[in-house]
């Protein structure tokens, strides 16, 4: 809000970008976890990656944080860190999106 709500278009931008992690939801971890089921880490890693920048850039300085954790677990070959790496992301996820829904209503009345 302090970059981009100091004027209409920029707060309509802001709430769409909100909106967008808010639409996608889980649906990236849920790729993550198929491609980590079926071995396909390098996918993972990009679906972890994808996730960092589209809910990231929203100020989630947590999820950023365990997503990297779990691309360096991939990356590093650490596969007996990756449930742990996983869960991290998928709890951190859940709290950030929840916070998302809070912030939305607050900023617009609505969601």
């Amino acid at each position: 809000m302090k970059v981009m709500g100091r004027d209409d278009k920029g707060r309509a931008v802001l709430f769409k970008m909100v909106r967008g992690a808010l639409d996608n939801g889980m649906g990236s971890l849920e790729q993550a976890e198929t491609a980590l089921s079926e071995g396909r880490l390098s996918d993972a890693a990009r679906l972890f990656h994808g996730l960092r920048g589209s809910v990231g850039v929203l100020g989630a300085k947590r999820l950023i944080t365990v997503t990297q954790d779990a691309e360096a677990a991939i990356s590093e070959g650490c596969e007996q860190e990756l449930p742990q790496r996983f869960a991290d992301v998928r709890t951190t996820l859940e709290q950030t999106l929840e916070q998302a829904r809070a912030w939305l209503r607050r900023e617009q009345g609505d969601v």
